[in-house]
Formats: structure tokens, C-alpha cells, sequence
């Protein structure tokens, strides 16, 4: 009963660290059902009830956060997409005729210049900022799932 004990603490805490563990396990459980006499068929059947909706919860829990981490890549996706967007027409204002037929007003073309590279500058910083976020999620999701 101690092992078994040991056993159900482990799959209450979720320490799988492969399917192939887990089915040793189950062999090692099913071991100890038929080694004692004092447990009924009815009390095995519940105890592996148990073990089935916990591994079906360990499951659910990790698709629901696989789930989230790849609407987050898809979104962050879309959002670089958007980036890159941004980045090639302000590529394209800088080459415009608006900027090339700006001779009278070359203080304000070179304002604009500078408001155009503070821009880049900005969106570098925040894809960078992006970038980390999404391996800060990442490291998250991969220890929120290897947990389970």
C-alpha cells in the first residue's frame, strides 16, 4: 500500500516525464492490485478510473496551453507582418518625390528625415521588445506544459 501511496502522490503532482513512464507505472500499479488480496476489483476499478481522468485532464490542460501559445504566435505573426508593412513605406517615403522635390523646404524635409529614422529606430526597438516576449511566452508555455 506504501508504493501505492508513492504512485498516486506522483500522478496527483503530475511527474510524467514521457508516456512510456506512465505505462510502467500503470504495470507497476496493476503489480501491487494483484499482489494484494485486501483490495477489491471494484476499488481497482475506481483507482483506475482516477488514473484515466487525470491523465485525461494532464491532456486537456496541455492542448488548452498549446492551444494559447499558437494563437499567440499567429497574432505576433500578423504583428510583424504589420512591421514589416510600416517599414517598407517609410522606405518609400524616404525615396518619394515628396522628399526628392523638397528643395524649397529643406528644413522641413530634413525634420521629416530625422521623424522617419526616430520611427525606425522606434519599430527596431519594438520588435526587439516583441521578440522577447515571445520567448519569455514560450519558456513559459514549455514549463506550464512540462509540468503537466
Amino acid at each position: 500500500m506504501k508504493d501505492l501511496k508513492s504512485i498516486s502522490d506522483e500522478v496527483k503532482k503530475g511527474n510524467f516525464s514521457s508516456l512510456e513512464r506512465l505505462k510502467g507505472i500503470d504495470a507497476h500499479v496493476i503489480g501491487i492490485f494483484e499482489e494484494s488480496e485486501e483490495i477489491s476489483p471494484k476499488e481497482i476499478a475506481y483507482f483506475l478510473l482516477r488514473m484515466v481522468d487525470r491523465t485525461d485532464m494532464i491532456i486537456s490542460k496541455n492542448l488548452e496551453a498549446l492551444s494559447t501559445y499558437v494563437k499567440i504566435v499567429r497574432e505576433i505573426g500578423e504583428i510583424m507582418e504589420d512591421v514589416d508593412k510600416i517599414k517598407e513605406l517609410s522606405n518609400k517615403l524616404k525615396e518619394s518625390e515628396i522628399l526628392n522635390d523638397a528643395k524649397n523646404k529643406e528644413k522641413e524635409s530634413v525634420m521629416r528625415l530625422k521623424g522617419i529614422d526616430t520611427l525606425n529606430i522606434l519599430s527596431s526597438t519594438n520588435l526587439t521588445a516583441i521578440y522577447d516576449n515571445i520567448n519569455a511566452i514560450s519558456k513559459y508555455l514549455k514549463t506550464q506544459i512540462m509540468r503537466f
